[in-house]
């Protein structure tokens, strides 16, 4: 599918209307309420549990030689070389925190699980997608001894040491794939505004996943929701969201994909199709203790991420200059932590089988 092709993104005609933007007093250090009074912030016993223990991953280890180490420094961030340009995030440190983060608030939104497609126990291949720091594909690997997992990304943040069943390949996966590889299960997560074009994607996934096999993508909706009227005070978070669709139009890798996955997934021929949504608050705001830890995860990794996800964006597609962005971005972590200001964002999770030629 051509560029062309892609449907727009629907973007209000002007920016909103913002006073001069100055930092705000101490933005970087303003605290964040406890989830509860008198709460530990310590995990719980059943949320560490869901992961299991570190070490299981660290035995049986095999090497895998660094290959691609090199990286390019833009605007103070690392970034990945093979395919330069293609993904818009670093691919430093920095960003390995954050992801490990969004692990972590994945697995406590599913009550610890790795996936929700129903899949065969004696599963024998599976392949990752924008595998990142490479844990889900060693947690996943761990507890399915008998999988094969490949795990491919773009970018140099893959682990030195990995179980005997995973293997970390750098690739593109826009890039056409081999037609003699199959795999019983794909999983893909966290993509959104990474690809440009999701159908000629799950085109590929389709003929490339096993008869009855299954394919499963998680991904957070970019669009913020509020639960009232509280949107009125979240000006510089609604302005950085305009410039966010902005450039991620402009670079022709969208931020709306989320809610789009089942129909691309019918598309492309996949049936039994299963979409959870799921409501997830952003900072401590929400009564519930429950979705205040949730919120306290998403928090932590928006914050994180929050420089990473914008400055490629703002500079090479809005031609902002960096101080100009961390500006607006200071505003933005102080209304983002506003347990006054009730927003959610919402996490899909959508996934389906391929038919058997029976079927």
């Amino acid at each position: 599918m051509a560029d062309s092709d892609y449907p727009a993104q629907v973007l209000p005609s002007t920016a909103p209307q913002m006073p001069p933007l100055t930092p705000p007093p101490d933005a970087e250090n303003i605290p964040l309420p406890p989830i509860a009074e008198g709460t530990s912030h310590a995990r719980s016993a059943s949320y560490d549990s869901a992961y299991g223990a570190e070490d299981d991953l660290r035995s049986n280890t095999t090497s895998i030689p660094p290959d691609f180490s090199n990286s390019v420094e833009e605007n103070g961030r690392r970034y990945h070389t093979y395919h330069q340009g293609s993904y818009l995030l670093p691919t430093d440190e920095v960003e390995k925190e954050r992801l490990d983060l969004e692990h972590k608030l994945f697995r406590r939104v599913l009550k610890g699980k790795l996936h929700l497609a129903p899949i065969s126990p004696n599963i024998q291949t599976v392949l990752d997608v924008g595998t990142g720091t490479g844990i889900w594909a060693m947690e996943f690997a761990d507890k399915h001894r008998s999988a094969l997992v490949e795990g491919i990304d773009l970018s140099e943040m893959l682990p030195t040491f990995v179980p005997p069943n995973v293997k970390f390949v750098i690739d593109d996966a826009e890039e056409t794939w081999k037609a003699d590889q199959s795999y019983d299960f794909i999983f893909v997560r966290g993509l959104n505004g990474c690809l440009k074009d999701w159908p000629r994607f799950y085109e590929q996934s389709f003929k490339n996943t096993t008869d009855g096999g299954w394919i499963e993508v998680t991904d957070i909706d970019f669009a913020f929701h509020y639960k009232d009227d509280t949107k009125a005070a979240a000006k510089y978070t609604d302005e950085w969201h305009f410039h966010m669709m902005e450039a991620s139009k402009l670079s022709k890798r969208p931020l709306d994909a989320a809610p789009r996955h089942r129909q691309w997934m019918e598309d492309a021929g996949f049936v039994e199709i299963q979409q959870q949504v799921y409501t997830v608050p952003i900072n401590v705001w929400h009564p519930t203790e429950k979705m205040r830890r949730i919120g306290r995860d998403t928090l932590a990794n928006i914050l994180k991420g929050l420089s990473g996800s914008s400055l490629a964006r703002f500079t090479r597609f809005l031609k902002w200059s960096p101080m100009e962005l961390e500006v607006l971005l200071a505003w933005v972590r102080t209304e983002l932590k506003d347990t006054s200001i009730h927003a959610n964002l919402r996490l899909y999770v959508t996934y389906g089988r391929k038919p058997t030629s029976k079927s």
